[in-house]
Formats: structure tokens, sequence, C-alpha cells
């Protein structure tokens, strides 16, 4: 899998989790909801709002680079 697509689907996945909109989120990372909408979506990023994303989801930036298999496996060590 695309890492674009895993970062997709790790930030929606968190911020569903959440219960937070796109637009929640994106006040809270200090970003546009467009921006959320086109990181779901795939498109490219940059390493800055990554973190600043992860940041507003709480959560550790590596996490959202990991397939769910990468992150169970990590958990075991």
């Amino acid at each position: 899998m695309d890492i674009k697509m895993i970062v997709a689907e790790n930030v929606r996945k968190r911020r569903r989790k959440k219960g937070l909109s796109q637009e929640k989120l994106a006040k809270r990372a200090g970003i546009s909801a467009k921006c959320i909408s086109q990181i779901e979506n795939a498109h490219n990023t940059t390493l800055a709002i990554v973190a600043k994303i992860a940041t507003a989801l709480e959560v550790e930036p590596p996490l959202l680079f990991l397939t769910d298999a990468q992150k169970s496996v990590s958990k075991r060590f």
C-alpha cells in the first residue's frame, strides 16, 4: 500500500474515532479543512502538516505512517 494511502486511512480512522469533523480537526491542527480533506484523499502533504495533525489527534506522528499489521507487530515488542 502507498504511504499516502496509509496516512489517509489512519488520519480518517483516528479523526472518526475521536468524533471529529474535518473542520474541527483542522481547527485543532491550525490548518484548513481543505488540507484535511486532501490528506484523507491521499494527496501529497508535508511532514510538518502530518505532525500538526498527529498532535491534534493526540498520537505520536510515526503511528500515522504504520499499517494496522505493522501496528500489531510493534505492540508485541
